[in-house]
């Protein structure tokens, strides 16, 4: 995974996102939990109007008649179905993008940590790094004072402040994308919407009568 990969992943995680925002605000207005985003799916001249008793009367009508338009228009309900579906595919590509971030943050992690494992100490504890211009610095990037070496023995198998530096930002480039991702509930009529306790999936069950 490199650069060009993070970049195209965080743009795709901001945008399901947003998208998955707007139509869980909208299904939770349809369903009469307002979240105070209605303006949003509603004609001008409701939502220029929220507030008063009269705009917030139109609010509500609106919303009940695309209400009704799910349960009695089999095209309208169709069309809010496929937006579920592919909102439910959105939902799965951007679970694939995020385990793969978790993978790529885990060998990150795994890799720093070798080379961490290996690299020279000195008596205090403080790792310590060599250069390539054959300086030596501590793991913060700070030089060392050319005298703590003049009897150390490298063993060889040392890392390099490049190499160490190289596998630091890599893991920090991992750990910049999102690693939360948005509900999508779906409305359908007669039914009721629930989330899972993991707040990743969620499903519909039939209203018992």
């Amino acid at each position: 995974m490199n650069f060009d990969d993070d970049e195209r992943q965080r743009s795709t995680l901001r945008r399901l996102a947003h998208e998955a925002q707007d139509f869980d605000d909208l299904q939770n207005e349809i369903a009469g939990r307002e979240v105070g985003r209605a303006g949003r799916f509603l004609p001008d001249a409701v939502k220029n109007g929220v507030g008063s008793a009269k705009e917030a009367e139109k609010r509500a009508d609106a919303l009940t008649r695309l209400q009704l338009a799910l349960q009695s228009n089999p095209a309208y309900a169709a069309l809010n179905n496929e937006t579920g579906e592919a909102l439910g595919h959105a939902q799965r590509r951007l679970d694939e993008i995020m385990e793969r971030t978790r993978r790529a943050i885990e060998t990150a992690e795994a890799a720093l940590e070798e080379k961490r494992s290996h690299a020279a100490r000195l008596e205090d504890g403080t790792l310590v790094y060599r250069k390539r211009n054959g300086h030596v610095s501590a793991e913060d990037g700070s030089p060392m004072q050319g005298n703590l070496f003049a009897a150390f023995v490298w063993r060889g198998y040392e890392h390099t402040y490049a190499k160490v530096q190289k596998d630091r930002e890599r893991l920090l480039t991992r750990s910049r994308l999102p690693m939360t991702q948005p509900v999508c509930m779906i409305f359908r009529p007669g039914t009721s919407m629930e989330t899972t306790s993991a707040g990743y999936d969620t499903k519909s069950r039939h209203m018992q009568s």
